[in-house]
Order: structure tokens, then C-alpha cells, then sequence
């Protein structure tokens, strides 16, 4: 998906940025504030070799509590993940693609780490 038509891409902006490189190529990163994990992102060529678990332990101790994330709910891989670091769901929407209201309702889980 185009980075412009990627949802809610303009809080990539002003959030703290975390980039993961392995052997000099881009592995990842995480786009965080506050109280939001804003952006979480592994290459795939990167997953399941534990690059996303650490990424997220850096990043954690540097949000407050509650922290808060979207994530598709198709997404069984990354829900694992959040679970994994102790992340709950506490809301399901299902709603129109962001940039074509017209589109097939999307489920996305808000997840929440207390």
C-alpha cells in the first residue's frame, strides 16, 4: 500500500521514530508517542526471527501508561506479539477503508497495555 494511503499517516510525523537495520538493510521500525504506539512495522523478509519482539521491548519503557494500538484484526501475527507483552483488546470496529468510504468494512482491534 502507497505510504499516503496507509492509515492515519500523518501521525508518523510527529511521533518518536525507532529504525531497525540488519547487516546495513532496513528491518523495521516503530513510530510511538506519548501514550500510542503509533506505527509498528517488520519487513517480511525480517519476521519471525525475534527483530519485532526486541524492537517492541525497546520501545515500551518509553510510553506511558495506558499505551494504546491499532492493528488489523486479521492480523494474528502481530496481535500474538502484542499479547505477548501483555497488550489486551478492548475495542473492535469494523469500518470503510480510510481513503474509499465506499470500500468493504475493515475489522481493527484497539489494544491495550495497563
Amino acid at each position: 500500500m502507497p505510504f499516503k494511503e496507509a492509515p492515519y499517516w500523518y501521525n508518523f510525523f510527529d511521533s518518536e521514530i525507532r529504525i531497525v537495520e540488519v547487516n546495513n538493510e532496513f528491518a523495521g521500525f516503530a513510530a510511538y508517542k506519548p501514550h500510542n504506539l503509533a506505527y509498528f512495522y517488520i519487513d517480511p523478509q525480517f519476521q519471525r526471527r525475534g527483530i519485532g519482539d526486541q524492537l517492541l521491548a525497546s520501545v515500551l519503557p518509553n510510553i506511558r501508561r495506558p499505551i494504546r494500538l491499532e492493528v488489523f484484526s486479521a492480523n494474528i501475527a502481530a496481535k500474538a506479539l502484542y499479547a505477548k507483552h501483555g497488550f489486551k483488546i478492548i475495542k473492535t470496529v469494523k469500518e470503510s477503508w480510510w481513503s474509499d468510504p465506499k470500500s468493504e468494512p475493515v475489522s481493527s482491534d484497539t489494544m491495550e497495555l495497563m
